[in-house]
């Protein structure tokens, strides 16, 4: 007997992105660039202005994972919406735009 599951056979959460996290204040800021912010305050207004972005993606994200998450394993939220799969596919496209942007982010700042 092959133990392989059919791809969507089973409703699986999905897992919420653990690896990155955007950088919470200066501090890391720094270490992410490597360079002190805190003697050029045009580097420290470019730190925050990356930090507001990369908050905006990390809540995207996390906004389509419950949503997609709320699909996959309750019917009731299901019911409102006439093509669930076109719903499912724009969350895991606004996911996949959320990632792109936060690993956009990192390369910068690294």
């Amino acid at each position: 007997m092959d133990n392989k599951k059919e791809f969507g056979s089973e409703a699986t959460p999905v897992q919420p992105e653990a690896a990155f996290r955007p950088p919470s204040n200066n501090a890391e800021l720094e270490s992410m660039a490597g360079q002190s912010m805190m003697a050029d305050p045009r580097a420290q207004l470019q730190g925050a202005i990356l930090d507001a972005i990369a908050s905006r993606y990390v809540s995207q994200r996390a906004c389509a994972v419950a949503n997609l998450n709320n699909y996959l394993t309750n019917s009731v939220g299901v019911g409102e919406h006439a093509d669930i799969v076109g719903e499912c596919q724009r969350l895991v496209e606004s996911i996949n735009e959320a990632e792109g942007m936060l690993e956009t982010i990192r390369n910068i700042t690294s």
